[in-house]
């Protein structure tokens, strides 16, 4: 009996101090893991196993993804974290990484082409933050704004060079205990862990929203994360994956088999595919219906409504953008599937098929239909037309300049008026038989030396010289008469 009650002591006393140690005892999550946890935006894709930010076929891009709900990081709490990335543009391109604690969360804006200040954040934050800028340098810290802003971030965070950019791969880890958080990264030539970063006398609430997000500007850089653990002194249950439900506070990880079982994922892609489908086939009717109007439309139409144009086809864009995601993501699904569920593959990719037909179509017409739009546009530049018909009028300006200058000079030319005297044609008359005369008396002299008929053929020509020449002074007499009487009355 006594060495009973010795075994039940000894018993409770073991209990007690399991009891004594709970509060240190820390529990492992696999957070990359985590279905029905994570809610994305932008370009960001949750998979059984790995967490996509970014792709690689596309450009000015940002993904982020955030837990739906609250998650209780623990008053004692170690993260560990490695980043895959694929740049294929390291020398001209930039990219951002964020990993982000906060105890309210706010929706992330895309990204703007124009916008180099842009960083994958929520402008109204209250938390931590660690910004990699190029997988160059680290800049983490604490910030409370209603506009957290890249500049923000650069000047007043602890800065950390890595110089991993050359790399394909980073890992962090983050530790928290007795209100000490320490950041490290791993060295990448021996792989160890070096301090990065440490912030003192912290009072972290336990409920966070927990950030990881990425952005691109044209570098087609594909950012992943293939592995996060969360150790902490707070127990969670783990259920089966269908029992988790939104909202609970139960943690459940994707089926073992998920990556390899995507039949789920598959119906759950159709309905998406359909949708973007759907969409798709909507903005192409709209870019045809733009297309069929007339130049006299286009022109009124392009004066008040240039915005809303410019908005449909930028939207007929971003929806093939996202068309181009799924495709990406079911691209994923059928490599890991391989030659499982035969049936539910040989569908999607009769469907895909389809799709992919109908999307070159569109892509085709709207490709047709944007030239025929441009080229009415083209019409409506009136720049070169505008210049030709202003030289013209400069001319003729000019020659209309000449023209009165030359009629009133000769109204006011007085070296004309000898002509107003009829007694200068006779004068003209009588030196022409002046002129007669002595040609006479020449042929006279010369009569021995010539013949008669050649005397007589001369003296027919000179005579008909003579009647033309004073023909052709009557005649520039009388036409200037007229033009110098018309110019007199016209000055009265």
């Amino acid at each position: 009996m006594l060495w009973k009650l010795t075994l039940l002591l000894a018993l409770q006393s073991f209990s007690n101090s399991q009891d004594a140690a709970s509060p240190n005892t820390l529990y492992e999550y696999n957070l990359h893991n985590l279905k029905t946890f994570w809610s994305g935006s932008g370009a960001a894709i949750q998979y059984p196993g790995r967490m996509v930010l970014s792709s690689d076929k596309l450009k000015f891009q940002s993904g982020a993804l955030s837990s739906m709900d609250p998650f209780d990081v623990g008053s004692t709490f170690s993260t560990e974290m490695t980043i895959d990335y694929h740049l294929t543009d390291k020398e001209a391109t930039s990219q951002n990484f964020i990993f982000g604690m906060t105890e309210s969360k706010g929706p992330i804006e895309k990204m703007d082409a124009m916008d180099e200040s842009y960083i994958p954040l929520p402008s109204m934050y209250k938390g931590f933050i660690m910004y990699i800028r190029n997988f160059e340098t680290v800049h983490s810290g604490w910030f409370n704004s209603g506009n957290v802003s890249k500049e923000e971030i650069l000047s007043r965070g602890k800065v950390c060079k890595i110089s991993a950019r050359g790399k394909n791969q980073l890992r962090f880890l983050i530790k928290y205990q007795n209100k000490i958080m320490n950041v490290y990264f791993e060295d990448i030539k021996d792989g160890s862990l070096r301090l990065c970063g440490q912030f003192v006398d912290l009072n972290i609430p336990r409920n966070q929203y927990l950030i990881a997000s990425a952005s691109d500007d044209m570098g087609y850089s594909q950012i992943s994360i293939s592995k996060w653990t969360w150790s902490a002194n707070t127990k969670v249950e783990v259920v089966p994956a269908d029992q988790k439900r939104a909202g609970d506070s139960f943690l459940a990880y994707w089926d073992a088999d998920a990556a390899a079982n995507p039949s789920a994922e598959i119906s759950n892609f159709k309905a998406t595919a359909l949708y973007y489908y759907d969409n798709s086939k909507i903005y192409s009717e709209e870019l045809i219906q733009l297309a069929d109007k007339n130049l006299s439309d286009l022109k009124s139409e392009f004066a008040g409504e240039l915005g809303v144009t410019s908005q449909r086809i930028k939207s007929a864009i971003e929806v093939i953008g996202r068309e181009a995601d799924q495709l990406e993501a079911l691209g994923w699904i059928l490599v890991q599937s391989k030659n499982k569920h035969k049936y539910n593959t040989i569908e999607v990719l009769d469907m895909t098929l389809n799709w992919l037909e109908s999307i070159e179509e569109s892509i085709d017409k709207t490709d047709a239909e944007t030239r025929l739009i441009y080229e009415l546009i083209s019409k409506l530049n009136i720049d070169s037309a505008a210049n030709d018909m202003i030289f013209k009028i400069e001319n003729m300006i000019s020659n209309l300049k000449k023209l009165n200058f030359k009629a009133k000079y000769l109204s006011n030319e007085k070296s004309l008026n000898f002509l107003e005297d009829e007694s200068v044609l006779k004068d003209w008359t009588e030196s022409l038989k002046d002129f007669q005369s002595v040609v006479r008396d020449k042929i006279k002299q010369n009569q021995t030396n010539t013949q008669g008929a050649a005397a007589s053929y001369g003296m027919t020509i000179t005579w008909l010289a003579g009647i033309l020449l004073l023909c052709g002074f009557i005649w520039i007499y009388c036409r200037l008469k007229k033009a110098l009487d018309q110019s007199s009355a016209s000055s009265f």
